[in-house]
Parts: C-alpha cells; structure tokens; sequence
C-alpha cells in the first residue's frame, strides 16, 4: 500500500497525522507561556519554526524510508544527537513552559531577534533543501539504505 497520491504528494491526512505531535507539543507550550506571561515575539517565532520543520519532514520524506541496509551507528553518534535534541528542544521548551530559568532570561534586543530570524530562516532552507534532495535517503543519522545512491 502506498500513501503517496498519484503524483507523488502525501495526502493532506497522512500530512496532519505526521505534524500533530509538533503541533500539539507547540500549542501547549504556547497555552503555558501565554499563562505565564511568557509568549514573545521570539517565542512564538521559534515555535512555528518548529512546526514549519516538522510538516517540511513529513511533505518531503513522505512514506517510509527505505530499509537501512548499513549503519555506522555507535554511542558517540547516539550520545552527539541527544545532545542536539537537548538544546535545540528540550531546554527551549523548558524555558519557555516554566520560571526555572528565569535566571537566564534578558530583555529582547530587535537586533537580536532579527539576526536570529535570518539564521533561523536560512536554517529553514537547508533543512527543507537536505529533506528535498535526499528524500527517502534522508535519516538522522548516518545510514546506507537499501539501493542508495549518490544525490549529488
């Protein structure tokens, strides 16, 4: 069975179904701010970075990826990407649901955020270009998958 539409594309509830967790986890963390006090501009704009991150991987990586025919994998490669994981989301949304890290927090800067808003955009397209270019191919991880190939 192949969840692919005629012309390639993901239906739109494959689609939907693939984003809820993002969206869900985003919305919460918007409620709790938003409680708190604590939505800003930069706030919000990290959190639909992250949905727009989620629904690039699930447009473009449609279907399942093919079967991993070799795999480097070691605990320094598991031990490296939780650690991204860490920093890019956990502790975001840890500041953002909860006070604990108060200490840390400043006042907004414009040009702070408008730097960030350019590298978070040009960080936007290489994610949606590397998902675009490899598409099933892509992994997290360094993986050879079952009739891999060069995408140059």
């Amino acid at each position: 069975m192949t969840l692919s539409t005629s012309d390639g594309r993901l239906p739109f509830r494959e689609i939907a179904k693939r984003s809820a967790p993002a969206l869900v986890i985003a919305i919460v963390l918007v409620a709790a701010a938003s409680l708190q006090g604590r939505l800003t501009l930069g706030v919000s704009l990290y959190l639909a970075m992250i949905v727009v991150m989620t629904v690039t991987r699930a447009l473009i990586t449609g279907g399942t990826a093919l079967p991993v025919a070799r795999s480097t994998g070691d605990l320094r490669e598991a031990v490296l990407i939780r650690i991204v994981m860490l920093g890019s989301f956990v502790l975001p949304a840890f500041f953002i649901a909860t006070p604990f890290l108060d200490f840390a927090t400043y006042g907004q800067n414009f040009v702070v955020l408008a730097v960030g808003v350019v590298f978070g955009v040009a960080g936007l397209w290489l994610f949606w270009r590397s998902h675009k270019d490899l598409g099933r191919l892509w992994s997290v991880a360094l993986e050879l998958r079952e009739g891999h190939m060069l995408v140059t």
